[in-house]
């Protein structure tokens, strides 16, 4: 996590960043509790560009 920050701020702390559903999710499964995988809404640029 120290190394995925965003201008030293962690991005743990930013609710709407999709790196923070991801580290969130590792936390709780680590716990042991059932969580679904993290989904990106937004499709990729190399998507856009090759699927049209």
């Amino acid at each position: 996590m120290i190394e995925a920050n965003n201008r030293g701020r962690p991005v743990y702390l930013l609710k709407g960043h999709l790196l923070h559903d991801c580290f969130d999710n590792i936390a709780h499964r680590l716990l042991g509790h059932k969580r679904a995988f993290a989904k990106c809404k937004r499709r990729g640029l190399l998507s856009r560009i090759f699927l049209g």
